[in-house]
């Protein structure tokens, strides 16, 4: 049995925003309201990553050909409440 054609239209439309809401949900598991780690490396000319380690400081210091690069689940390292508001902090869900 074939479906009329706006039956199958919304069908398939309701498939695809189930599969967004899906893809959207794994997204936003990915990130961690709290405690985020933060991760510091060397990444060379090539741009290949390496001495990786957690925090700020690499696993030992980046070459002269190398830079120095963070990376964590966020760019928001702090956020301060001025003069009458509440709130803030230094990492996750801020």
């Amino acid at each position: 049995m074939k479906l009329p054609f706006s039956r199958r239209v919304r069908v398939v439309s309701l498939a695809v925003v189930a599969l967004a809401a899906a893809a959207a949900g794994a997204t936003l598991a990915a990130f961690p309201d709290s405690d985020v780690s933060t991760f510091t490396g060397c990444l060379n000319t090539a741009g290949q990553i390496s001495d990786v380690a957690t925090g700020l400081t690499p696993l030992k210091a980046c070459n002269s050909n190398q830079q120095a690069i963070h990376l964590g689940g966020g760019d928001i390292t702090k956020v301060a409440a001025g003069a009458g508001l509440t709130g803030g902090g230094d990492n996750g869900a801020v």
